[in-house]
């Protein structure tokens, strides 16, 4: 994982990190939207991968189909 996504996963109280977004959004057809987004996730690694920490590190762990379901 790199360290720009790492920072925002730090569970220590000196190295909180709290990023401020704002999203505007148009109308759209959820059921339209979600599936394209699932069929185009699909093919990034990241897409398809959870966060785990271990021995105190982050790293991208792929799900298998049962977890991505």
């Amino acid at each position: 994982m790199s360290p720009f996504d790492a920072i925002c996963l730090f569970d220590d109280q000196k190295n909180r990190a709290n990023p401020v977004l704002c999203l505007v959004f148009d109308k759209f057809d959820y059921e339209e939207m979600k599936n394209y987004l699932l069929e185009k996730t699909k093919a990034i690694s990241r897409g398809r991968s959870k966060i785990v920490k271990i021995f105190g590190l982050f790293y991208f762990k792929q799900m298998s189909d049962a977890e991505w379901e």
